[in-house]
């Protein structure tokens, strides 16, 4: 599996938004190409590395705010609710129409998703 990028990451101290109820921290983030750009996150949900698997591991709290550029298309991400209840049994159940997807395929699309930052 190839390697994730690593931004440039920016700790805008003297700078917070609130976002879901939580109060949150700025950084700017700047891939090797493109423009850098603004996400937010909260050091107040206790998560270990909650970023470990994506290109904002070095972030060291829960991204609540964030946008990708997809295939042209900017995506915002942006947390609008927090629950710190555990998810009901129901919200994982499987359609029984559902077609299984090959971990590989899964694999490719995240690599696909994650080189888009570049």
């Amino acid at each position: 599996m190839a390697t994730t990028p690593t931004p440039t990451i920016t700790y805008i101290n003297d700078e917070s938004k609130e976002v879901a109820g939580i109060q949150c921290k700025k950084a700017m983030v700047q891939f090797d190409s493109g423009d850098p750009f603004e996400v937010f996150y909260t050091n107040d949900i206790h998560i270990d590395q909650p970023n470990r698997h994506t290109p904002f591991r070095k972030v060291p709290g829960v991204l609540m705010e964030f946008h990708i550029d997809f295939n042209g298309i900017r995506f915002l991400f942006k947390a609008s609710d927090i629950s710190y209840d555990s998810p009901k049994k129901s919200t994982f159940n499987i359609p029984e129409d559902a077609t299984p997807t090959p971990e590989k395929e899964i694999e490719a699309l995240i690599l696909t998703m994650i080189e888009s930052f570049q």
